[in-house]
């Protein structure tokens, strides 16, 4: 390699960055052992009338389990086998099962579920809207992001473009 060739980043390199970091490292713990808490409470439930929670979170658990084993895949493979789409198909349907989560709450009786499992549904709603919204995009840098949407087909130089001239219209 010369010295005027400029190493290409890529997904495998940016996932590599973001899970080795303190904070993703943090990431993993923190989802590992809400799924464990997840078994915990879900091995607690003894209702037939308490069934929209549980299922949630089930679906819940697993989709942090997945996305625990996705990251220490990448780590160790790379993003091949298709991983990137299974990932993308994931995170939608985490996204509509966090509907279910919303309206589960509403759907079961409190006293059937008890508390225990009324709180770790809140609690999971919660914890994923707090890592998957807020935590993960923070740890993924701005070349990072601009890669991902770039290998999504998203044209992100189109993208600042059309939001520059949507700030440069006058309001009237």
């Amino acid at each position: 390699m010369s010295s005027k060739e400029v190493l290409k980043r890529t997904l495998t390199s940016v996932n590599r960055e973001v899970n080795l970091s303190p904070g993703g490292i943090a990431v993993d713990i923190a989802e590992l052992a809400f799924v464990s808490w997840i078994g915990f409470v879900l091995r607690s439930v003894e209702s037939d009338t308490c069934k929209y929670e549980p299922a949630f979170l089930t679906c819940i658990a697993a989709y942090f389990f997945y996305d625990l084993l996705a990251s220490l895949f990448v780590l160790a493979c790379g993003y091949k086998f298709g991983i990137h789409w299974v990932s993308v198909g994931c995170g939608m349907m985490a996204c509509l099962g966090l509907v279910f989560g919303f309206l589960s709450v509403f759907m079961d009786n409190a006293q059937a579920c008890g508390p225990k499992v009324r709180c770790t549904t809140i609690c999971a709603i919660v914890f994923y809207i707090t890592i998957d919204c807020c935590v993960k995009p923070r740890l993924v840098s701005e070349e990072g992001q601009k890669l991902m949407f770039e290998r999504l087909g998203v044209n992100v130089d189109n993208l600042q473009a059309a939001s520059a001239r949507e700030i440069q219209k006058p309001l009237l």
